[in-house]
């Protein structure tokens, strides 16, 4: 991006101070700028879809798209127009060869992360729930299997990944996605990490396809995150001090945590990957959490509980929030301590396991 002659990047690096406001496009490496930028500094992104921004690393098991990394303190990543700002963790698959049998294949050669999430547990018949990447079918996801023989018409639209050859094996065949880019492997570790104590803000985003483990954000280290849409993250969709009017859907594990407020999010369709939901999936999760408040959320058609407090959560507010059609507990306030729980609707939840769990 240039400024009169000189590029932007030169432009904030030698006269811009605290409380700079910088307009970036997706043609701009937004890690170079995060990098010199004054504390205070406000991000704003013209609408269109970023690819690629962030660390890229070369390790011993191959190259790691960590995300967009920010040291300074009080920045503000924010859309130019309200969601028409698009970071995607994905890689855009271009061509498929016919595999035989029904199945088609893609050559990811330097995009396969076989790492998993220590600790992770998977739903039986869902065992590759800890591995992070997925595939994308015109903005679905695909159901991972172990296995390449698992990919048969019974068992659904699904991939597998071999590691042998390189390639995402598919049982659904992608023309029609290679040849709008809708044919898509996630990637990118997190949307960003922030160091302990940057007071960052993300508002306004589309963050989508993250390939971030089990029990980790979208958003690692973010104090606000605030009127996002987040979609098709496989860990937890947003994470924070302050976590309010997002729009968080199709999220592998967690719809999110907050450790001060969750407030009028929409929070619906988690736990695509199928990790247990008595392990952690769902809603809303917060854990050893104090003064913590969940005002006004819809938290709908989650596989797992909705709104859950667990290890030893003290002062814990429910309040105002509609909970819906979730797979265990609308509200559940386990192993924890004092909570204020009133004016919720709480209505045709438990569906699975209902002799075991109840509407709290």
């Amino acid at each position: 991006m240039q400024l009169l002659g000189v590029t932007l990047l030169t432009f904030l690096a030698s006269c811009c101070g605290e409380n700079a406001t910088v307009l970036l496009t997706p043609g701009d490496n937004v890690q170079s700028y995060l990098s010199k930028a004054a504390a205070g500094t406000t991000f704003l992104f013209a609408p269109g879809t970023y690819r690629s921004q962030g660390i890229w690393s070369h390790t011993s098991s191959g190259k790691k798209w960590v995300g967009l990394l920010v040291k300074q303190k009080d920045l503000v990543l924010q859309a130019q127009k309200r969601r028409t700002a698009i970071f995607s963790g994905a890689i855009t698959l271009n061509s498929t060869r016919d595999a035989g049998s029904g199945l088609w294949a893609a050559n990811i050669t330097g995009f396969m992360d076989n790492r998993t999430s220590a600790g992770a547990h998977c739903t039986p018949g869902w065992e590759v729930c800890a591995y992070r990447q997925d595939l994308f079918v015109n903005n679905t996801a695909l159901r991972r299997f172990p296995h390449r023989e698992n990919l048969t018409v019974a068992a659904g639209p699904g991939w597998f990944l071999d590691y042998t050859s390189s390639e995402a094996v598919m049982n659904v065949d992608p023309a029609t996605a290679v040849a709008a880019g809708a044919l898509e492997l996630s990637f990118q570790s997190y949307f960003l990490y922030a160091s302990p104590g940057t007071n960052l803000t993300v508002r306004g985003l589309v963050i989508e396809k993250i390939a971030n483990p089990a029990q980790t954000s979208t958003c690692e280290g973010a104090d606000v995150v605030d009127d996002c849409e987040i979609r098709w993250a496989h860990g937890y969709g947003a994470s924070g001090r302050i976590v309010t009017n997002n729009h968080i859907h199709h999220i592998g594990q967690l719809g999110g945590s907050a450790t001060q407020l969750a407030e009028n999010n929409t929070v619906e369709f988690c736990n695509y990957a199928n990790y247990t939901p008595g392990w952690e999936a769902g809603g809303f999760k917060v854990n050893r959490n104090v003064d913590t408040t969940f005002r006004n959320n819809t938290i709908r058609h989650n596989y797992g509980n909705g709104l859950w407090s667990d290890g030893g959560g003290l002062h814990i507010t429910y309040v105002g929030n509609n909970v819906t059609d979730n797979a265990f507990a609308g509200i559940i306030h386990e192993i924890s301590y004092t909570a204020t729980i009133t004016s919720n609707y709480v209505s045709r939840n438990c569906w699975v396991y209902a002799h075991h769990y109840g509407a709290w």
